[in-house]
């Protein structure tokens, strides 16, 4: 079959993480493009979703279970004024 080149902009970061991402799924940045233009073309619609089996970091965990547990908190502003006068601002 025929194939033609198709070019994308992204943002380098984005195309990093992307990257990084898609080696987690046994992936290439073309098969992925590929995958993703038929199951658009066979549904009719954006059809599935692929994740990769990431962990959190541990401090990442600690900052959600603190938040869960309303540990470590700071207070509440009712309006950037007051944010920026305890900030010495």
């Amino acid at each position: 079959m025929p194939t033609t080149t198709v070019q994308v902009r992204m943002d380098t970061t984005v195309k990093a993480d992307l990257e990084i991402l898609l080696q987690e799924m046994g992936l290439n940045m073309t098969t992925a493009v590929n995958l993703f233009a038929k199951a658009v073309i066979n549904s009719g619609k954006i059809p599935f979703e692929i994740t990769a089996n990431r962990r959190l970091s541990s401090e990442l965990q600690q900052d959600l279970e603190d938040v869960r547990q309303r540990r470590n908190l700071s207070q509440a502003f009712a309006s950037t004024a007051d944010l920026n006068k305890d900030l010495g601002l």
